[in-house]
């Protein structure tokens, strides 16, 4: 009776103990709260920016997905990461990030949903169409809304969840749209939330492209900043509020007192996107008479860029790899007959793995472009090669002719020697002065203190000053843009010089880290399709009768243990 009596008292003790613990745990979890990702790759974790973004929001953001992950298998899995993303994200906003999943044809038939409706209307979103086989092998058409809404306090945003690459495959698209789920939506934000606008200003005076020939690059970097465009008069510091200058594609040499206040801009921290052509080509004459002459494109730049890392040499670069374009190949005397040709000197840029701007880039077009190399021996530069030539290139020095019947006849692959020869290159560190034990040039006004020395700063240089520049069509008052990456022939979006200028721009003007949010890398775990059809039997069979079979050894195993403990229990 007493055994009886102290083990009902050692179960109620262990009982409140129990329950004690249940909720301490309860209070600790309430005032200790923390996420474990377990993960290889670290996919549901939030990167420390992105956390301190959303745990500093002051008015609420409510995001809506109009991606539909019902339409197949990939884009299911894309709508589920966006879904895990945006509910490990707004775990850390206090309650201010708040997001639904809505179809678009209730967003458009609902009057509960009327702005966001007419913000779809506005913004010129519209539906990708994605082809699905049927059962009885058809192709059915279907349409997708890659979309997400971001929205403050009347303020509307698109987010564009897709990366939709002509280059890369259905799969390598959706798991690089995963990969930069982060990025876009944290960018998405911030532009929402922004309430002060940097500046850039694109450096004129030396018949640089014009306002229409960038325009595309200018429209995509007004969502960031704010976008100028002057002469260097020569005021000392007259570049100081700008963020970011872009020379796009000088074809006049600059002055001394114009390079004295660029390289003082550079110095006080100023950073610059270089597109500088090494080799002079007249469009004009290879367009009314086929053909031309390349000459050194003496711009008084090179002592500049040398000093500061690096050199654009007089060379014409030839790539197996490049873009196409119409030759008339009709015999002299018969109507033209144009026949689109592998144009030589139009590489197709690679993108050199090992740094985040080109992360995810297609192939860039280059036109005319020269190559860089690394000079210097000033060990606080970092020099890093983004785009490169492909494997089987070759170089002209100049002078030299440029024929478009190049196009026309064949080629001999062994003509193409060189490989991956640089054509742009990061520079990151402290630079020295072009000016350092020089005289100030006249003309500049005032004279602010000369620094020989700069802080640490950033610039790209690439050797091709057309790299940022949208074809136009049409004629003075009826010219339009094209938007840069098109390609005439094709009609579609082919190249990628957009993404990667941007990516450029973002990465030498960011001071918070946002750019690291590409760094993140999802590993595809897809299954050998070439195996499992061959063994789709076998498969079949393992997944079906192993549970059958697990299931049947269980309930023997629990059979047996309990008739032995019965016979133990009852001596039989």
């Amino acid at each position: 009776m007493k055994f009886k009596e102290l083990k009902h008292k050692s179960t109620l003790v262990n009982s409140v103990v129990a329950v004690a613990i249940f909720f301490g745990v309860v209070v600790i979890g309430q005032l200790m709260w923390f996420r474990v990702d377990f993960t290889a790759d670290k996919r549901w974790s939030p990167a420390k920016v992105a956390k301190n973004f959303v745990s500093g929001l002051k008015k609420p953001v409510e995001v809506t997905i109009l991606l539909d992950g019902s339409v197949n298998s990939g884009f299911g899995r894309l709508s589920d990461a966006v879904r895990d993303y945006l509910t490990a994200l707004s775990a850390y906003s206090r309650g201010q990030l708040t997001f639904e999943f809505v179809k678009p044809e209730t967003i458009m038939g609902s009057t509960n949903n009327l702005p966001i409706a007419a913000f779809i209307k506005h913004a010129g979103l519209s539906p990708i169409n994605v082809f699905e086989e049927g059962v009885k092998g058809q192709a059915i058409r279907q349409s997708v809304f890659p979309y997400a809404i971001a929205a403050c306090e009347g303020k509307y945003f698109a987010i564009n969840l897709l990366t939709n690459s002509k280059a890369q495959s259905g799969e390598a698209n959706l798991n690089a749209s995963i990969e930069n789920i982060e990025y876009n939506m944290l960018d998405g934000f911030r532009i929402l939330m922004s309430s002060t606008t940097e500046k850039v200003a694109f450096i004129e005076g030396h018949n640089e492209a014009s306002e229409l020939e960038v325009f595309d690059f200018t429209t995509a970097l007004a969502r960031y900043f704010r976008v100028d465009r002057g002469a260097i008069s020569g005021k000392a510091g007259e570049l100081d509020g700008y963020k970011a200058v872009i020379i796009a594609g000088p074809k006049t040499a600059y002055t001394e007192k114009e390079k004295y206040v660029l390289d003082q801009y550079i110095m006080n921290g100023g950073r610059v996107l270089w597109l500088v052509d090494g080799v002079k080509i007249s469009q004009d004459s290879l367009k009314h008479h086929q053909e031309t002459f390349g000459f050194f494109n003496d711009l008084n730049l090179g002592d500049m860029l040398f000093r500061y890392g690096v050199r654009i040499n007089a060379q014409l670069i030839q790539d197996m790899q490049c873009a196409m374009v119409p030759v008339n190949v009709s015999a002299p005397g018969e109507p033209a007959r144009f026949k689109p040709l592998p144009w030589y000197f139009s590489p197709l840029l690679q993108p050199v793995e090992g740094s985040i701007i080109v992360r995810n880039i297609s192939p860039v077009k280059a036109t005319f472009c020269s190559t860089i190399d690394a000079v210097s021996s000033n060990t606080t530069v970092t020099k890093t090669v983004l785009l490169t030539t492909s494997e089987h290139a070759n170089t002209i020095d100049v002078p030299a002719p440029v024929d478009l019947s190049l196009s026309v006849e064949p080629v001999d692959a062994r003509y193409f020697t060189k490989s991956r020869l640089p054509v742009a290159v990061l520079l990151e560190g402290e630079f020295q002065s072009v000016f350092t034990n020089r005289m100030v040039p006249d003309g500049v006004q005032p004279v602010k203190q000369f620094r020989d020395k700069s802080k640490t700063t950033k610039m790209v240089v690439i050797a091709d000053g057309e790299l940022a520049t949208n074809d136009v069509q049409g004629t003075l008052a009826n010219a339009s843009a094209l938007p840069l990456g098109y390609d005439r022939l094709t009609r579609q979006m082919m190249f990628d010089n957009r993404n990667f200028l941007m990516n450029a721009i973002t990465y030498i003007t960011d001071d918070d880290d946002w750019i690291q949010l590409r760094n993140k890398q999802v590993e595809m775990r897809l299954l050998n399709k070439a195996q499992s059809n061959d063994n789709r039997l076998l498969w079949q069979l393992i997944n079906v009768l192993v549970p059958l079979v697990l299931l049947f050894v269980t309930g023997l195993t629990i059979r047996f243990f309990s008739l032995k403990k019965y016979r133990k229990t009852h001596h039989i």
